[in-house]
């Protein structure tokens, strides 16, 4: 396995003709997870601040909990294959080439900077696929130029 700290992936040939790439992502979309705990840590502000005296402590630790989790905790291992002929998303769907008109990658931003995500996307029959789940994009822009050679299709 050659790892490549540059593009953030590890890339693995397979025993049938594939080459398997191993990533970091996200298990949420970029933003949800803060955007999410957000109203809570308010409530939790307003209601704290008046009604104890530990309120403010409350708001700060709310506040922690939700930069350990957009940060750290939030982060998954994931991997898609690529063979000749076909691309096996994260989720285990298998789509063929012959079938994708378009393969890129797409940048979604949410609420701003800092909570930017990317992902391999590949455009099959009309309908749009998230192929490597977000990431970042150094990940998606590597994959999928990796992708593109493999594939030995030119596409739309």
């Amino acid at each position: 396995m050659s790892n490549a700290p540059k593009t953030g992936y590890a890339r693995t040939p397979t025993a049938d003709g594939g080459v398997q790439f191993n990533y970091r992502g996200v298990r949420l979309a970029p933003g949800l997870p803060a955007g999410m705990a957000i109203l809570p840590a308010i409530v939790i502000f307003v209601i704290g601040a008046f009604s104890t005296p530990h309120g403010f402590a409350l708001f700060v630790m709310v506040l922690i909990y939700i930069f350990v989790f957009t940060k750290f905790l939030n982060k998954t291992d994931r991997s898609i294959t690529i063979y000749p002929d076909r691309i096996v998303t994260y989720k285990g769907q298998t789509i063929a080439f012959r079938d994708i008109t378009h393969l890129g990658w797409e940048t979604h931003s949410q609420s701003g900077r800092g909570f930017d995500g990317s992902f391999l996307k590949a455009q099959s029959m009309g309908v749009v696929h998230n192929v490597s789940g977000y990431t970042n994009q150094t990940i998606a822009t590597g994959l999928h130029n990796e992708a593109r050679p493999i594939s030995q299709i030119k596409f739309g």
